[in-house]
């Protein structure tokens, strides 16, 4: 990702950027394996944007499963490798780690 001048905001914004940046780069395999990652991550901050302060960690897991899995059902996420429990638990701790 340090290739790229300002990775982060072009991160944040989403969709077409992402696709963008990937682009410019034309990595192989990057994008099949990064999508997972940017998937599961959005559906934990769309949960966690309805979320109470207080949600426990399970709560948040299982509550992140359900919007995943209507996700899937919408295609909104390309794969439903990107509803997993590990891929929200490392989504968990960036979250935290920017607290």
């Amino acid at each position: 990702m340090a290739w790229h001048d300002d990775w982060e905001a072009h991160v944040v914004a989403g969709g077409e950027e992402i696709d963008a940046m990937l682009f410019a780069k034309r990595p192989l395999m990057a994008e099949a394996m990064l999508r997972v990652f940017f998937e599961a991550y959005e559906i934990v901050a769309d949960v966690l944007r309805d979320a109470p302060a207080d949600v426990g960690q399970r709560e948040l897991t299982e509550m992140a499963l359900g919007v995943g899995r209507q996700y899937v059902a919408q295609t909104r996420v390309r794969s439903s490798e990107s509803v997993s429990t590990l891929l929200f638990a490392t989504a968990r701790q960036v979250v935290a780690d920017q607290i």
